[in-house]
């Protein structure tokens, strides 16, 4: 169903959802689902990989406490078959600001920002997150 995509959990021990995510058409990369962030976030590697790049410098709060975030706008984000287009996203250090807390191949976050159009469900037991336009 196109309202459903599979996710898998990072680590058991700090278990992160993490969703298959396209961004300007690219991908997929590996993003964390994160519904207590405010704005859907891409690593720096991320950025300079798809050349996002302008926008605003400033300060952000998250996880791993205060960091530098480079706020500009991503032409497209798709999670499965959810498009949107010209999205606002911060753009920072994944291994300075979060550390310990994203691992791996994490390329960015999906936050509020995004998930505010859907009404979104984690079938942990099948591992689908299922998004529904509102």
């Amino acid at each position: 169903m196109a309202n459903e995509v599979k996710f898998k959990i990072s680590d058991p021990a700090s278990p992160l959802v993490i969703v298959p995510t396209y961004v300007n058409g690219q991908g997929p990369f590996e993003f964390i689902l994160d519904t207590g962030a405010s704005m859907t976030m891409l690593s720096t590697e991320l950025a300079r990989q798809l050349r996002i790049s302008g926008g605003e410098v400033k300060e952000g709060v998250g996880a791993g406490g205060k960091a530098t975030v480079l706020v500009t706008k991503a032409q497209s984000l798709s999670v499965g078959a959810h498009e949107q287009k010209d999205i606002q996203v911060g753009v920072m250090d994944f291994a300075v600001a979060l550390g310990k807390h994203c691992g791996g191949d994490t390329k960015g976050i999906i936050g509020f920002n995004y998930l505010k159009n859907y009404a979104v469900t984690v079938d942990y037991p099948a591992s689908v997150l299922r998004l529904q336009k509102n």
